[in-house]
């Protein structure tokens, strides 16, 4: 049922329909405060997947609050959601409302299988309702920064290894890399990699042995570039693998004319916080608040 005046007690959220799209995109540019975690797909890219899950408040047929989040089934850990778009219009003074849109997308996801809910403090306003929903400090996306990067030394791979760029082929492999590597909250499904391919920049793996073990995303951001993604298989990590696809992330970046490149990563990764300040990247002050919720 939507909302409208003087229901307000019988007021169900209800959940995005197609014919609903439209508003949804439009409702979510307009309103004054907006949680916004896109990651690699556009909110317009997550509405008709399988993987999203949303509910939202109507007045006659003006959407009036909305919520939505993104689950990731595991294969070998459980899955995961996280709450990406909060749009709460005029209703931060009418919390029960909002907090009814919760409860419903939270059932929503954990009639799913959703284990945990993760949620990017972004504004305060965002840590507000988190608090209010239940939702606990889990770690920190910090940006770590490479002010001028040289090319350095070539690190020639030992005998078996090989990097190169992605092919169509690759992709499959790569998910059960990236599914191996990182917990069900951070895992990438084989959409958002398709997403990630489209960006401008390379997407290179690693063979050992004809076996994809490791993958690097790196986009260009104008004279500026991002590490936006490195995946190596647990079994192989610490051998050096990762310190090779970093050699081959210079040697990238420095061909396309670009001098700092910047990474994210969780604050509690301690091996890869390691080995990027090894690298030469620095922490810049910079850091956003992971919360959660366990279901």
């Amino acid at each position: 049922m939507r909302y409208t005046p003087g229901m307000v007690s019988t007021v169900h959220p209800a959940p995005l329909t197609a014919a609903d799209y439209g508003s949804a995109v439009q409702f979510l540019r307009q309103s004054l405060r907006a949680h916004i975690h896109i990651d690699w797909q556009e909110f317009e890219e997550w509405l008709p997947s399988p993987a999203f899950y949303s509910r939202a408040l109507w007045q006659g047929n003006q959407m009036v609050a909305f919520a939505g989040a993104t689950l990731h089934r595991s294969p070998d850990a459980g899955s995961a959601a996280w709450l990406r778009f909060i749009a709460p219009g005029g209703l931060l003074i009418e919390r029960p409302l909002l907090d009814r849109i919760w409860v419903a997308l939270r059932d929503d996801l954990t009639q799913a299988e959703s284990e945990r809910v993760a949620l990017l403090i972004n504004e305060p306003w965002v840590g507000d309702l988190g608090r209010r929903w239940g939702f606990q400090p889990l770690n920190h996306v910090t940006t770590l920064r490479l002010d001028t990067l040289t090319p350095g030394a070539s690190l020639i791979p030992p005998p078996g290894v090989t990097i190169r760029l992605l092919r169509d082929a690759d992709l499959p492999a790569v998910v059960r890399v990236d599914n191996r590597a990182f917990s069900p909250i951070w895992q990438y499904d084989l959409p958002t990699l398709q997403s990630a391919r489209e960006h401008p920049g390379a997407f290179f793996v690693m063979e050992v042995h004809g076996a994809i073990v490791a993958y690097m995303i790196c986009t260009l951001h104008g004279s500026s570039g991002h590490l936006a993604r490195l995946a190596v298989m647990p079994q192989l990590q610490g051998r050096g693998l990762g310190g090779l696809m970093l050699a081959e992330m210079a040697r990238y970046f420095s061909q396309t004319g670009v001098l700092t490149v910047t990474l994210n990563t969780q604050s509690d990764n301690v091996a890869s916080l390691h080995l990027y300040r090894r690298r030469g990247f620095h922490e810049i002050g910079f850091s956003v608040p992971v919360w959660e919720l366990l279901l």
